[in-house]
């Protein structure tokens, strides 16, 4: 697979950010998002397993600087979720994924059930489940691409 460059420039510089690459904040460039935005992953999973609940907590306890315009950490969507699946072997990704099941900030209409996204296959595979479920998450926040 070949790697996927995205490139920016800054007032004096041309900076390129390859998938996988560590921030100077400790985060990882994990890809772009279909909006345009950068996704920045943490270098590995929160404690867990742990409900939908849990994670969220997790996320809005998370003392993030609103440096760059980046968003707060939150529990991945479904696209972003996905798109650390298909990155997760680039760079410090790899390997940083357990292979168990992770949580998606997806909820049905009653509210009871959450997407939850397993890195297990190959294709990966997602499913409603209870929130009240165990499963791992990633935390992550998006923004603009590092000029």
């Amino acid at each position: 697979m070949a790697k996927k460059k995205r490139e920016r420039y800054g007032k004096k510089s041309k900076v390129e950010v390859e998938i996988g690459d560590k921030m100077a904040d400790g985060t990882i460039f994990a890809g772009e998002l279909a909006d345009g935005k950068a996704l920045y992953a943490l270098p590995e999973d929160s404690p867990g397993p742990i409900t939908l609940e849990a994670a969220k907590k997790i996320a809005r306890n998370m003392k993030s600087k609103k440096a760059d315009d980046l968003s707060e950490w939150h529990v991945p969507d479904m696209e972003e979720l996905n798109t650390l699946f298909n990155n997760q072997n680039e760079k410090s990704l790899s390997g940083s994924f357990n292979g168990n099941t992770y949580w998606t900030s997806s909820m049905d209409q009653s509210g009871n059930l959450a997407r939850s996204f397993s890195f297990n296959t190959s294709k990966g595979m997602s499913d409603m489940v209870s929130k009240h479920n165990k499963n791992s998450v990633r935390l992550v926040r998006t923004g603009p691409f590092p000029l």
